[in-house]
């Protein structure tokens, strides 16, 4: 199963869209753009289907993530929490030094695999 969901254009004019692929027991979304207080919502709208088909590996893609705000470190967080509580992990993919400083300033570097 594949799902793009289509860029959504903040009133700031940034876009954001997640890309969705799972395959055998593993999903990867793809971020990009700018996860903030206005964009929060895609990434949860995407896993919804992901965590209805079990899937223990998630593997968020952050190559392309611009920016993220408490808002978006949440929606990581309740990512996490939702993956242990279901036997699965979560793994984050190729963050910016920008994203992977705000993950260590908070002290989420030490709550998930960075690869």
């Amino acid at each position: 199963m594949s799902q793009n969901t289509r860029p959504r254009t903040c009133g700031s004019g940034r876009a954001f869209y997640v890309d969705t692929v799972e395959l055998d027991g593993q999903a990867e979304l793809r971020l990009v753009g700018e996860l903030d207080m206005d964009t929060a919502d895609r990434p949860a709208q995407a896993l919804e289907p992901v965590y209805d088909h079990g899937v223990v590996r998630l593997v968020l893609d952050l190559s392309e993530l611009k920016f993220i705000d408490s808002s978006g470190l949440n929606q990581l967080v309740k990512a996490l929490k939702r993956q242990r509580e279901c036997g699965g992990h979560v793994v984050l993919h190729a963050p910016s030094d920008q994203t992977l400083r705000v993950l260590d300033l908070v002290g989420l570097t030490k709550h998930f695999t960075i690869t």
